[in-house]
């Protein structure tokens, strides 16, 4: 029990207080705790604990939720002070992708809903290729992954993608590259003829350990196709390869063992609606 009593006599307006305790009286409290705090606003499931290293692999990071409405670019119905809309945020639907070289490519890509993968896939990345490149090693489609790759020499990084080709009759070449754009590994050669959805894979092996790595698609012809799940693990994430989180978070996590996990957390829990905000039990399983 703790009461604070004014010493009599103050001077110069100065407010000097005595403190007492009184250790007969007293209330168990919870001890200190320590743990993790998981906000995906600041990218601790995609870019972090999961292992995917593809930036926007599926082309719906920019989708706003169906539950979502947006008129006149605002969004309808929403919790706000100043009123029942709020403005959009707006993302680059092709957040993570690029075209090299930055100032011209004969390559031009697009997200469209055209032809999609399936009712989950609504959007794919279509690719136009509109001049012969074959002899411009230059000229690819690029993902730089979370603010780029770190690409370990010998090891093994697992691809795979979904393609399906308009009018491209030639093969795709796909390589690991450095913030340069230079080589970082032996390129691996993915037929791209057929005109149904077809998933194709491969493994890339950098021959230098680069940090801000990145991963390059390279056509070879002119041409239309279309691209999805553009995917990419490393081969040592946790449990030997066998599970999609990095190795490295995963052993922190255990070393640390927190008394608890904090999730969801910060301001994205509230959404920005009830439909948005996170329904934990649809979490589970």
């Amino acid at each position: 029990f703790i009461f604070a009593q004014p010493i009599a006599g103050q001077t110069n307006n100065i407010n000097e207080d005595v403190l007492h305790i009184n250790k007969k009286k007293t209330t168990k409290v919870s001890p200190v705790k320590y743990g993790f705090h998981y906000e995906e606003i600041g990218m601790m499931g995609e870019g972090a604990l999961h292992a995917e290293m593809i930036r926007n692999r599926s082309f719906e990071e920019a989708t706003p939720p169906a539950d979502l409405a947006v008129k006149n670019g605002l969004y309808q119905d929403v919790p706000n002070p100043l009123g029942k809309t709020k403005d959009v945020f707006h993302a680059d639907p092709l957040i993570g992708w690029i075209t090299y070289p930055f100032s011209y490519a004969p390559i031009f890509i697009e997200r469209t809903s055209e032809n999609p993968l399936n009712e989950e896939n609504k959007y794919s990345m279509l690719v136009n290729v509109t001049a012969d490149i074959a002899n411009d090693p230059e000229a690819m489609i690029l993902n730089r992954g979370y603010y780029g790759m770190n690409l370990r020499k010998d090891s093994v990084y697992n691809i795979s993608l979904y393609v399906k080709s308009l009018d491209y009759k030639a093969s795709l070449q796909i390589t690991l590259v450095d913030e340069l754009g230079k080589p970082a590994s032996a390129p691996i050669v993915l037929d791209v003829k057929n005109k149904e959805w077809t998933k194709v894979s491969g493994a890339l092996k950098p021959n230098r350990s680069v940090k801000r790595g990145m991963l390059a698609i390279r056509p070879l012809s002119v041409g239309r196709f279309q691209l999805d799940v553009v995917s990419m693990f490393p081969s040592y994430t946790w449990n030997n390869g066998k599970s999609v989180f990095r190795a490295d978070i995963v052993q922190n996590l255990k070393e640390y063992a927190p008394d608890f996990i904090r999730f969801p957390g910060g301001c994205i829990v509230h959404g920005v609606n009830e439909a948005t905000m996170y329904h934990w039990k649809k979490t589970i399983g």
